[in-house]
């Protein structure tokens, strides 16, 4: 939810100035823009202080998901209304009347509720995380886990922003100014527009391609030290031919169970594991974490991803561009519509297409499982239980229910359903790897049939503009 809030809120920014309706003053702007992050903050930090005591007094569980639900709605609509003040009300305009059109900063400042509602929203999580960590100390003591101080309000805060909104914000903020930068410099020396797009594109490809030495810095990082286990990962990627710059373990104090891989190139490209992971995890299940991890790079899943979204991207925003000149509104408002039926098309086309690149990532694991220890190639039970065995822990040491609904993942109680369903197959001919294979054969038509669908727009645009003969 939090890296879904972030991006929208960066996205509605490009669509500042293209709505002229409800245009306010300064002040009202900046009331506007700030009234629900404020109001809903104070709401929801009484529902944060009545979870607390409800917890203290009667041990209620049920304020758990109540409150999660409530910081996640308050963020919700925090962005709903960031999109209604810059879009419709003005509020990037008022910023800009306030400081100039500064590179970057009449953005940020733009941005400012969005980041004050996510502060209130991890502030007002606080007490019920604290008391769960709390509840599990005795647990982790009866089970010889490493005990980890329970950080602080603002640590807290202050982690939940570095491991939940910088990694994804320090980039898209790169791009920003880099945008803005590009427009300033074919300004001043009148260079074409395809030369200003190039410029652009160069520049977010850069930003991603270098992305991962800042991830190393806002994650509190640190090389793995060599042993077994280093050995033994090492060992899995030379044996799948996956290059990498390293292997990282991510300090989170004990609260993350978790991995990624980050990188486009080889030469920056991290493979990360939390220190809870590492702790409580045993080698079978830190090995299957790992073959997940290098199935996303020998897959090419986070290219195919990109690439699905700009293919829902070009088809659903040039349709829905047409389909708005047809309504009987403004254009303004048919302007809006398109933009919201594009964004809910791409989420819709990034779900479906990133939950199944995490099933064969899954039933990748359980083939190297398979490939390890058996000769005939058929995926047996034991295969299935390490890499069954791997959700299950992150499930219960995130205090993630199996059967909670992820946007990118799917539920745990699915994945491990799924992969009950890979017994008995040979690991060549699983069907998971046949519907991911549909998946990038259909992205590559959608790239093709968006590439015509914004070819067609470009002309059509061009003969409504063309002076008259």
């Amino acid at each position: 939810m939090t890296q879904i809030a972030v991006i929208a809120a960066f996205l509605v920014l490009a669509f500042e100035g293209e709505v002229d309706a409800l245009r306010v003053g300064p002040l009202w702007a900046t009331l506007i823009a700030w009234a629900w992050p404020i109001l809903g903050g104070l709401a929801l930090a009484l529902v944060s202080r009545r979870a607390a005591r409800g917890l203290d007094r009667r041990g209620a569980a049920q304020w758990i998901p109540v409150m999660h639900g409530a910081a996640s709605l308050y963020v919700l609509i925090a962005v709903a209304n960031h999109a209604v003040s810059v879009v419709l009300i003005g509020w990037l305009g008022a910023a800009r009347a306030f400081v100039g059109d500064l590179v970057l900063i009449d953005e940020l400042i733009a941005l400012a509720p969005v980041a004050f509602a996510l502060t209130v929203s991890f502030a007002a999580r606080y007490p019920i995380e604290r008391r769960i960590k709390e509840a599990t100390l005795f647990r982790r003591l009866d089970e010889g886990a490493p005990i980890h101080p329970i950080p602080g309000p603002a640590r807290h805060v202050a982690l939940a922003w570095r491991h939940q909104v910088l990694f994804m914000a320090v980039p898209l903020v790169a791009i920003s100014a880099w945008a803005e930068t590009t427009e300033i410099i074919v300004g001043r020396y009148g260079l074409g527009a395809m030369t200003m797009s190039l410029m652009q594109l160069v520049g977010a490809l850069g930003v991603f391609v270098a992305a991962p030495l800042a991830i190393r810095h806002i994650w509190d990082t640190v090389p793995l030290r060599e042993g077994p286990l280093y050995n033994r990962i090492r060992a899995m990627a030379t044996r799948h031919k996956v290059r990498m710059s390293g292997l990282l373990v991510w300090r989170t104090g004990g609260s993350i169970v978790n991995a990624a891989v980050t990188g486009l190139s080889p030469t920056l490209r991290y493979v990360v594991f939390s220190d809870a992971l590492l702790e409580r995890f045993e080698l079978p299940q830190i090995e299957a974490v790992a073959a997940h991890e290098f199935a996303h790079v020998k897959r090419r899943h986070l290219l195919w991803m990109a690439g699905g979204v700009l293919a829902v991207v070009a088809i659903a925003g040039t349709i829905a561009g047409w389909a708005a000149l047809l309504l009987p509104v403004s254009g303004d408002v048919g302007f809006a519509i398109a933009g919201g039926v594009t964004l809910v098309a791409t989420l819709l086309g990034l779900g479906v297409v990133s939950r199944r690149f995490e099933w064969q990532a899954d039933a990748f694991a359980v083939s190297d499982f398979t490939r390890r220890y058996t000769s005939d190639g058929i995926v047996d039970p034991i295969s299935i239980g390490e890499m069954s065995r791997a959700l299950d822990l992150v499930s219960s040491l995130n205090g993630i229910p199996r059967d909670k609904f992820s946007w990118r993942h799917g539920s745990i109680s699915e994945r491990q359903r799924r992969l009950r369903s890979l017994e008995g197959r040979h690991v060549s001919r699983l069907p998971v790897d046949r519907d991911a294979m549909i998946v990038k054969l259909c992205i590559l038509v959608g790239l093709l049939a968006g590439g015509v669908c914004v070819a067609i727009d470009a002309v059509m645009v061009g003969v409504l503009t063309a002076p008259p003969a």
